[in-house]
Parts: structure tokens; sequence; C-alpha cells
């Protein structure tokens, strides 16, 4: 054997693996570079689903947080407490009835002058601090076929769900002819707990189709908004005061004939929706 011949061979031989492995390695940070990278405009196609939405970074010291449900009364001969009576005794177009139900965890408010809606719900939100307690956490979720708006609450600039059969959201606005007649609103004081390593957006998806959660779905399959918030997963709001939320991947996954919404665990990689038909 000629040993020096034999010695290039396996020089060239390595060589050629190590460009191999290195193109492959460049490939792999290109992809999650992309997918883990904000962009202004990112449309790709992934697993037969349209990415037409940015893929944000993961954030860093995600926690766990605990809500609990505030009372809206001071004492047991059911006062309400100051903020509430200020909006209810204000003389402007805003002024309302308040009624507190559920143990003092609900307000019920009637207005003595419609208000008008306006017409982008962009604008949604100045209307909600003007005549809602403590309306600039809250942030608008969906409109319902009844024409009713419907908010959730955010947290350190996070939105937050809960899991009911009912299609629990925080603050519901009654609409009648174009106008908000009512209100029913619950309120959650959250606190921050133990930190956690979350996988990121991009493995949540990954795991959104391993688990064949839109196999049912042919064609037409587009994937239109992915972001961090936080999902109960154990207690039900009218028996717990105190509730448990986990950091998830919210995915808004449009189909041909309907728009669905998953939450990733962003900790287990559990897969669950709002439980009310979504």
């Amino acid at each position: 054997m000629n040993w020096s011949k034999t010695k290039t061979i396996f020089i060239i031989c390595f060589l050629l693996l190590n460009i191999f492995l290195a193109y492959e390695f460049y490939q792999r940070q290109s992809e999650e570079l992309t997918m883990d990278s904000p962009t202004q405009d990112i449309t790709q196609t992934k697993n037969n689903v349209k990415i037409d939405t940015e893929i944000p970074k993961t954030p860093e010291n995600v926690t766990f947080i605990i809500g609990e449900q505030q009372s809206f009364v001071k004492n047991d001969k059911n006062d309400l407490i100051d903020s509430l009576k200020s909006l209810q005794d204000t003389k402007d177009y805003s002024a309302q009835t308040i009624k507190v139900t559920n143990n003092g965890r609900t307000i019920e408010g009637t207005f003595e002058h419609p208000v008008d809606i306006p017409k982008q719900n962009k604008n949604y939100q100045q209307i909600i601090q003007k005549l809602i307690y403590k309306g600039n956490e809250y942030t608008y979720s969906s409109t319902d076929k009844d024409g009713n708006l419907h908010f959730i609450q955010v947290f350190d600039s996070t939105p937050v769900y809960i899991k009911d059969h009912n299609g629990f959201t925080f603050l519901n606005l009654k609409v009648k002819n174009h106008q908000i007649i009512s209100y029913t609103q619950r309120y959650f004081v959250f606190t921050k707990t133990n930190k956690v390593d979350i996988i990121n957006a991009t493995g949540a998806y990954d795991n959104l189709i391993q688990n064949n959660i839109l196999s049912g779905y042919k064609k037409n399959i587009t994937l239109k908004k992915i972001n961090l918030a936080y999902f109960n997963s154990i207690g039900n709001v009218d028996q717990n005061d105190t509730m448990v939320f986990f950091p998830t991947w919210h995915m808004q996954v449009k189909t041909e004939k309907d728009t669905h919404h998953y939450f990733v665990n962003a900790v287990s990689s559990e897969v669950q929706t709002l439980g009310n038909g979504e």
C-alpha cells in the first residue's frame, strides 16, 4: 500500500466532509434565522401551510403568572370601590349605572346614553379607556355575529386568555344599532412567579404540525398571526378566584371556511384551543 497516496485521499475526504457539514450548518442556521427573526414581510410556505406573518423572536425572562380576580366591592354591604363610584357619578356622555354580581367579581354596567362605536377597531381602545374601569389594560379580541365587542386583558404587554366552554372573555360590550348600550367585566390582578425556559415560535409551529392538528384542512391554510400569550389550563373562572397562567404561543390559522385559534404551551408543548368552538 502506498501510504502517501492513502493519506492524501483521507485528507481530501476529510476536507470534503468538513465542507459538506459546514454547508449543512449554514443552511440550518439560515432557516432558523429566517423563522426566528422578525421581518417586515414574511410570505413563505412550510408543511403546506402558507406563513403570512412575522415570526417573533423568543423573549427573555418569561415566567408563569398568577391571576387573582378582583372584588369590585369594599365590604359585605356591596359598596362599590371608589374607582367605580367615580364612573357611575360622572355627568358626561359616559354616565352609567353599575351593578355588581357573582360575589362581587363581575360588573354589569348600563349606559344612560348609548355610546357610538368607532368605525375602526383600532379606536376601540380610546373608548374603553374612558368608559371602563382600568380600560387601558384591555385589548380588542373579536366581534361576534350579533356585533357585540369582546376584549381580553393584557399583562406586561402580553395578552391573557382563559380556557372556558362558555367562551369567556374579560370584557364584553353589548351593541345595538351600532351603539354600546351595556357591558360586563371582570378584572384580574396578575403577578409574576417562576422564570421558565420556553420553546421558540418555530418550535411551537412545528409541534402543531407534528401533532397533525391541521391535517383535517386539505388546502388554503394560512398562518396569519403568531404571538406570545398567557393561557390557563387549570381552574374554572366561575369557581376559582385565583388561577395559574402559562406562557403559550398563540397561533391564528385561516382556512377556507373559518379562522381557528391554537395555543401551544411554550413549556410543555401541549396544544389547546379556547374551548368555545374555535
